[in-house]
């Protein structure tokens, strides 16, 4: 099998397996094309935003609007990424005499950019000294909807190059939920498709948080607690576990 698969080829399967006609080109005209191709992009777009998938993720300095923003609260306003689907940090590096250090910040998305306020909000971070004339950097790491592309027979897979086999198997289901909802008008079996591909996502999910390292758990006092068996309500002195005395 040749990998990554590219978005005909991907189509071009799920034609097959629903019986209907192949497409040689994309962009055809054709109704194979168009409900299919419909099918792959909505489904797609879903799954990119449905979890913090580190094979489409990317990291870049923001550029400030230079427009106050209008919640008071935040001093300074940053331009969100045209290709971001979900934000996942967003950090701040002061420059200071003794040198740099990058904090998380806390920020908020509004009208659709990356507001801060740079002074008061970071978690532990220096106020800049009096005088200094360098901005601080701000940082976000988000997930990408136009991750580095790869070519494949020519053709050009910017997503399929990065992701998972399990994710795309899940999109090919979904691209098959769309064929039987449009083609064929089989609603039933396009729900029954639909099911199947939102199971093999979660799979995705599991297998690419897999890769990474192992995270710290937090051992909170009441999650603690809970752990611990106790009578309740108190056992009088001299009763038993079962409630009998003696």
């Amino acid at each position: 099998m040749t990998w990554p698969i590219g978005k005909i080829d991907l189509i071009n399967q799920a034609l097959a397996l629903t019986a209907n006609n192949l497409v040689a080109v994309a962009d055809d005209g054709s109704d194979e094309w168009n409900v299919a191709s419909a099918a792959y992009e909505v489904a797609i777009e879903y799954m990119f935003d449905s979890h913090d998938w580190k094979e489409i993720t990317n990291v870049v300095t923001l550029q400030p609007t230079g427009i106050a923003p209008a919640d008071s609260q935040f001093d300074t306003a940053f331009a969100k990424p045209p290709d971001c689907v979900h934000v996942i940090w967003v950090r701040v590096s002061f420059v200071t005499g003794t040198g740099g250090a990058n904090f998380p910040i806390i920020y908020q998305i509004l009208n659709n950019q990356i507001v801060v306020n740079l002074f008061n909000q970071s978690a532990g971070a220096p106020a800049p000294p009096p005088g200094q004339q360098t901005t601080p950097t701000v940082t976000m790491k988000y997930v990408s909807s136009n991750p580095p592309a790869a070519i494949v027979g020519g053709q050009s897979v910017p997503a399929a190059a990065n992701m998972l086999r399990t994710f795309m198997t899940a999109l090919h289901r979904f691209v098959m939920a769309g064929i039987y909802r449009g083609l064929h008008e089989d609603i039933a079996t396009a729900e029954k498709e639909e099911q199947i591909a939102m199971g093999l996502l979660q799979q995705a999910r599991a297998r690419s948080d897999q890769e990474q390292g192992k995270r710290a758990a937090f051992n909170y006092r009441i999650t603690a607690s809970r752990r611990i068996r106790r009578p309740f309500p108190p056992v009088p002195t001299g009763w038993t576990g079962t409630g009998m005395p003696g």
